[in-house]
């Protein structure tokens, strides 16, 4: 799945030049949609260029996955 980017206002230009980390991590057998959609969301503000799901890890787009940054 492609990551598009979020340019709705002019603020977003700001992160223009932000580069994403060489870093991939690997979700492998993670049971919880919830902790899946908390790497998702933890991933994408720590900057990391790849998140690799495997095994029996929940695959976007689900319900719970989007449901944990409602507390965030």
């Amino acid at each position: 799945m492609e990551r598009v980017p979020f340019l709705a206002t002019s603020a977003a230009e700001a992160y223009d030049g932000v580069r994403r980390l060489p870093v991939a991590v690997l979700l492998d057998n993670v049971r919880s949609m919830y902790n899946t959609g908390s790497f998702f969301r933890t991933g994408d503000a720590a900057g990391i260029e790849k998140l690799i799901l495997c095994g029996i890890t929940a695959r976007p787009p689900k319900k719970e996955i989007s449901k944990t940054a409602l507390g965030a």
